[in-house]
């Protein structure tokens, strides 16, 4: 039976107000503890008092705690109340802590709730959480629609800007993307830092035209901490590569890579031991046949290799085919697993070599519904997630006509590329060269052991050949695939080759 609905006196009212005000101006104060106290007292008296509980998130929020937030947002909206605010708020946790399915849900009662309330002056906000949600779940032609109509909404969100330039990356369409840039460099916006590091990983034929001018304005930034550091110390680095400036890029190089190698020794060397278990499993273990059965009407197509070997490239190069999906780095597998340990009881995981044998048969479930979905309907769907080279045997078990295609590249061209990039996690291997080319070869010795163990699924292709003869290696794809279809004539692609040659002299006294 619920509990009956508690009326404050007037004399409660105002004193949990004047509590609520001592607690907002402790953390405004920079007092957190005090005040996340001071908020949980207020609670324990006043448990109905959604105010605190917003309070309360908000705090969390700040903190980065996104749970504890999200729990006391949720109480916040209990019973019948309709807060508008606090409903923006949840449904951008909901994102960020992988609740795509609450988020959906939070989304659509938003827009019912904004259009019952005449609330649109914070329509921005939930435009920018709805195209962060698609964004996130790689619906990126979609998320541009939203992140749009957050930009006409309010012109100078830089956040949503910087959103929609990234998904103009993630669909090749770098045009688009530096218009967007090029706007909000001549408005000399407050955020011109963060708009010249974007830019910086657009391809060089690109940005070369402004070249000078791309290298003055980063030249010019004063970091205000570490991160913006290495942000402006990545960033030059391309620019004086673009420039031809080779010297001064490999220096930037240097000491951008140096810095983030001293904060992830430990995990490299953890991450080269599960490598070294997982090529030992790979070699011995007996794998079972994929059973033909339940054969998807979707074909599974795996572009891979390691980071910058080209996968996106062949996945564009591939977009003609009639039907075919582009799922670029999809999560589905992370997110299958995810499932299948909760329904499991387990601790929350999404790493597929931590599931266990008995909830294999759920994995499996999982990835076959959530492939269906994505697929919409399509008769190829790419993905193109370098990670996925361990699980090969497991994509194979759950989708039996997936095949994988991995592209072979030059192992330096490689590891100078991974070099170039500050990746925002895993590839603690890119910040040092060498530790590049030790990965790359056991990269490269794992997909020969798929290669033997499946060898109907598996078809390597070398960078340089695709590069060389487009025609002829995609009609060998196509044979791969058993793809009836005349490939296009004058396809090219964009040609990387050698990236690693101006710069031979100094990776020979590195390595």
């Amino acid at each position: 039976m619920a509990d009956k609905k508690v009326f404050y006196t007037r004399t409660e009212i105002n004193a949990a107000y004047k509590l609520l005000s001592n607690a907002k101006a402790l953390a405004n104060n920079g007092q957190k503890d005090t005040a996340e106290n001071a908020y949980k007292q207020l609670l324990l008296q006043f448990p109905e008092y959604y105010a605190a509980h917003r309070g309360l998130a908000g705090l969390y929020i700040g903190q980065k705690r996104f749970y504890l937030a999200f729990e006391h947002l949720s109480i916040a909206l209990g019973g019948d109340n309709l807060d508008y605010y606090s409903m923006l708020n949840l449904e951008a946790l909901a994102f960020e802590l992988g609740m795509f399915e609450t988020g959906r849900k939070l989304s659509a009662d938003i827009e019912a709730v904004g259009n019952k309330l005449g609330l649109k002056k914070h329509s921005d906000v939930h435009y920018f959480n709805k195209g962060n949600l698609l964004f996130k779940t790689d619906r990126y032609q979609e998320a541009i629609v939203e992140f749009k109509k957050c930009l006409k909404s309010k012109p100078d969100s830089a956040q949503a800007a910087l959103k929609l330039i990234e998904c103009y990356k993630r669909i090749g369409e770098y045009q688009q993307g530096l218009q967007l840039i090029e706007k909000f460099l001549s408005k000399k916006h407050k955020k011109t830092n963060e708009f010249i590091y974007m830019l910086s990983d657009f391809p060089a034929r690109l940005i070369t035209k402004n070249i000078r001018r791309y290298v003055t304005i980063a030249e010019k930034i004063a970091p205000k901490d570490k991160e913006e550091r290495l942000a402006k110390l990545f960033a030059l680095a391309k620019y004086y590569h673009a420039n031809k400036d080779f010297k001064k890029s490999w220096g930037s190089l240097c000491e951008a890579n140096n810095i983030v190698k001293k904060q992830i020794k430990e995990q490299y060397h953890n991450d080269s031991q599960w490598e070294k278990d997982l090529l030992k499993w790979a070699k011995n273990t007996k794998f079972k046949k994929p059973h033909t059965d339940n054969i998807l009407e979707t074909l599974p197509l795996y572009i891979l290799g390691p980071s910058r070997s080209g996968k996106s490239s062949l996945e564009g190069a591939l977009g003609w085919l009639p039907g075919l999906k582009k799922g670029f780095e999809s999560k589905l597998l992370s997110e299958s697993t995810s499932h299948a340990f909760n329904v499991g009881d387990r601790l929350p995981s999404g790493y597929l070599p931590f599931l266990p044998d008995d909830l294999a048969p759920e994995f499996t479930n999982f990835y076959r519904s959530a492939f269906k979905e994505s697929a919409d309907n399509s008769s190829i769907l790419t993905t193109t997630t370098p990670g996925l080279v361990a699980s090969v045997p497991t994509i194979v078990h759950a989708l039996p006509n997936a095949k994988f295609i991995f592209l072979i590249r030059n192992h330096q061209d490689i590891a100078l590329r991974m070099y170039f990039t500050h990746y925002k996690n895993s590839n603690h291997h890119a910040y040092d060269v060498n530790w590049s080319l030790n990965y790359i070869k056991w990269y490269y010795e794992l997909v020969d052991t798929w290669k033997k163990k499946f060898p109907d699924s598996v078809l390597t292709i070398s960078y340089e050949s695709l590069i060389a003869e487009p025609t002829e290696q995609i009609k060998t794809i196509l044979d791969f695939l058993d793809i009836k279809e005349t490939v296009p004539e004058g396809l090219t692609l964009p040609d990387d080759c050698d990236f690693s040659k101006p710069y031979q002299a100094m990776l020979d006294n590195e390595t």
